[in-house]
């Protein structure tokens, strides 16, 4: 996960050669949850079609968190963002021959967003809308006459959209504070492994974040 991490910094900090304007970096965390939504397809020759009440579990190792990178021209910007959301499938919900169902490490979006600000007297209020993709770690477990699959890996699933809103307070020239508000819509496209098909699940996650930003 560490690496991960370090990985997804340095990405954000390469946006710094091309700026010429006002840069900010952030990171962030808060509390994520997903309302139910419909999973189906086929999982080794069995049609799946259920509806799910996926649990969020922010605050679950590993945690709920995202890093955004922006480039401000007066109170226009532009930028990226990764979110590490996650989404696990109740015990209880699960079809068939399922014992493990979850996107939890996690259900990566990556999107390019636009930004715009307010100069406030004290507080700074802001808005987000951004596109971009979505690259799941697919956690799933299929076990069926003895035999048992299991899927385990990242994948490019599908495309994703991003949309928020909140407030920032300056603490000085140089660092920030914010809480918002950030909905997500993400189309899954799920392999599974040993040509056992494909699985779908359209995800929208809400969250309300609490995060640091520094300029640069």
């Amino acid at each position: 996960m560490r690496n991960k991490i370090f990985l997804i910094v340095g990405t954000l900090l390469l946006f710094n050669v091309f700026a010429h304007a006002e840069n900010e970096i952030s990171i962030y965390s808060g509390y994520q949850t997903l309302p139910h939504a419909n999973l189906n397809g086929t999982a080794y020759g069995d049609p799946i079609n259920k509806t799910i009440g996926w649990e969020g579990k922010s605050f679950s190792s590993p945690p709920y968190y995202g890093l955004k990178y922006v480039n401000w021209d007066y109170n226009i910007g532009y930028g990226i963002e990764f979110t590490h959301a996650k989404a696990y499938a109740p015990v209880s919900e699960m079809p068939a021959y399922f014992s493990r169902l979850e996107l939890t490490d996690g259900l990566n979006l990556i999107t390019a967003n636009a930004y715009k600000r307010w100069d406030g007297n004290l507080y700074n209020p802001f808005i987000i809308a951004g596109l971009g993709v979505s690259v799941p770690h697919v956690d799933i477990t299929y076990t069926k006459n003895g035999t048992t699959h299991k899927t385990y890996e990242y994948q490019f699933a599908g495309g994703a959209i991003r949309l928020g809103g909140g407030i920032s307070y300056p603490i000085n020239s140089d660092y920030s504070i914010f809480s918002e508000y950030q909905f997500t819509y993400s189309m899954n496209e799920l392999d599974l492994v040993n040509d056992g098909g494909t699985l779908s699940v359209n995800l929208v996650t809400n969250a309300i974040n609490f995060g640091i930003s520094r300029k640069f």
